[in-house]
């Protein structure tokens, strides 16, 4: 059978593995439509039957291979964001940098 992660075609004696942002969690895949788009809040690599929660400090929406980092200002501190909206507003006090699950302490004299 073909393994998970890749479909094959008939008549051909090498797995395809699925594109990055796609996922086949089944055996016996035959064709591209075989691999289905990644679940929001994760992230499919190249061939990997199994989706990756999405990192923290970053987004994922459906598709995805590449994490989004949460903008300068946001911060998402839980795995598995999904939208931007998953990045909420830095606490005052605290700067937040471009995909940072960390708030950083504002220096003295400084806000």
């Amino acid at each position: 059978p073909c393994p998970l992660g890749h479909y094959c075609p008939a008549a051909t004696s090498i797995p395809i593995p699925c594109s990055n942002g796609t996922v086949n969690a089944q055996l016996r895949g035959a064709s591209p439509a075989d691999c289905g788009p990644c679940p929001p809040g994760f992230r499919c690599e190249d061939g990997n039957p199994q989706p990756f929660p999405c990192p923290l400090g970053h987004y994922c929406p459906a598709a995805t291979s590449i994490p989004i980092p949460c903008s300068n200002g946001t911060v998402n501190a839980q795995l598995r964001g999904a939208s931007p909206a998953d990045c909420g507003p830095c606490p005052p006090g605290f700067r937040c940098e471009d995909g940072n699950p960390q708030p950083f302490p504002c220096p003295l004299g400084h806000y």
